[in-house]
């Protein structure tokens, strides 16, 4: 798959199948609309538009609203990295508070917030670590237990 010239292009992708499924009634009136791409070449005129391949779930999430301004975009775009850095930094303040930033700063999080895949990858993150994110803390095991009876900490 080609590199994409513009920020935000998945969560672009989502803003554009929102808006042609607002503005079209038929199929064929959909796949027209995503093939002009009109919020999209209004901003970047040369721009090259993938095939939709996400869940459902974010098409209606962004159709809910029914907002197709730049403006919204940026809102939801910021709100999905929020959600992202938020994920990571409960996970890091269970387990060790200084990986935060090894993690919030990784190359996978920095292209995730900046394609604009931050959301889906947020609500992973959280469904799949909740228990782990609702648990108390574990109990040391093995030598950190011995060491922490010797010490008396």
């Amino acid at each position: 798959m080609p590199a994409k010239a513009f920020p935000g292009g998945d969560a672009r992708n989502i803003q554009l199948s929102a808006y042609c499924e607002k503005a079209s009634e038929s199929a064929a009136g959909f796949a027209q609309c995503y093939e002009n791409a009109p919020t999209l070449r209004a901003i970047y005129p040369d721009v090259s538009v993938p095939a939709y391949n996400y869940p459902s779930i974010w098409v209606k999430i962004y159709r809910f609203w029914g907002d197709d301004t730049e403006a919204f975009f940026i809102k939801f775009w910021q709100v999905n990295a929020l959600l992202l850095l938020f994920t990571i930094m409960i996970l890091a303040l269970k387990f060790n508070p200084a990986s935060f930033a090894i993690f919030a700063f990784s190359p996978i999080t920095l292209l995730a917030i900046e394609r604009g895949e931050c959301g889906d990858r947020a609500l992973f993150a959280r469904r799949y670590y909740s228990d782990v994110l609702c648990s108390p803390p574990a109990k040391p095991y093995g030598l950190q237990a011995k060491a922490s009876a010797f010490t008396g900490s």
